[in-house]
Parts: structure tokens; sequence; C-alpha cells
């Protein structure tokens, strides 16, 4: 939702039926509020990813996870045709986060396994966990593609 959120003030959202429906048409037919408190700037952090020594003639899959067992990525960016890669998240909550690096070979956005009968190996991946990002902290982390 897009709206111009305040820091630390509480919010109330109200779902009446037939407001919400979908790709089908269906909604629901009981009202729902949710009600939501907008956390204040200083407890959340900042990181800052840099991936460093890419094939340029390669391309590339960043994953962040907020836990290294999580199964799905918080963020995803794609690489092609770039030696170095950084990027700036802001308002992560505090946590210890996993950057997954994917050699995306055939580029279509995502770890590929392999296969026997074609005689290809899946695609390489490098994990690092990155030091505890915490609360009103700008982290820098670096990943060095060396596969």
């Amino acid at each position: 939702m897009n709206f111009p959120w305040k820091e630390g003030v509480g919010y109330e959202l109200q779902m009446l039926p037939g407001g919400v429906t979908d790709l089908f048409g269906l909604g629901f037919s009981d009202s729902i509020v949710q009600k939501i408190t907008v956390g204040l700037r200083k407890d959340y952090g900042t990181l800052t990813l840099k991936v460093t020594q890419l094939d340029t003639a390669k391309a590339y899959v960043v994953h962040l996870l907020d836990k290294p067992d999580a199964p799905l990525p918080i963020k995803i960016w794609t690489v092609a045709n770039a030696v170095d890669f950084q990027v700036k998240v802001d308002l992560l909550p505090p946590a210890t986060y996993v950057v997954e690096l994917i050699e995306d070979l055939d580029r279509n956005g995502r770890w590929t396994t392999g296969s026997y009968d074609l005689h290809r190996q899946p695609e390489r991946v490098i994990r690092k966990t990155l030091e505890e990002l915490r609360a009103n902290w700008e982290l820098e982390a670096g990943v060095v593609a060396e596969f």
C-alpha cells in the first residue's frame, strides 16, 4: 500500500466485504480489521551490499535472506554485464542476514539444477552470512564472486 506513513503512529486498516477480490473475482464475505503500528526509523538498520569480481560475460542473481534457513529471499537483484554491483537497503529490521550469489548461466533469473542426461552441472552458489545488523546501524558488507 502506498501511503504517507508517519513514524510511531498507529493505524487501523478496514477491509469491507467485496472490497478486495482476486483474479477470479472472488472476495471475502466478512469485514477484516487490522491494526498497524509504524516503527521508528531508529529501530531499523541500513545495509550497503557490495559484490565484486563479477564476470561481465555472465549473469548473476543476488538474494538477501533474513536467516540462513529462510525459504524465500526478502530481496532479489539480477546483475549482468557488470564487474561490481552495489545496493543500499534501508529500513531493515535487526537480524543476521545471509547473501546468496547465484551464477545464472541460463539467464532465467533463478537457480537451475543440473541434468545428468544433458551432462550439465547445477549453477554454482556462494552463500555468506553477514555481520549482525543492529538497530540504528549502517552495515557495509562485501561478497567476492570467487566460484
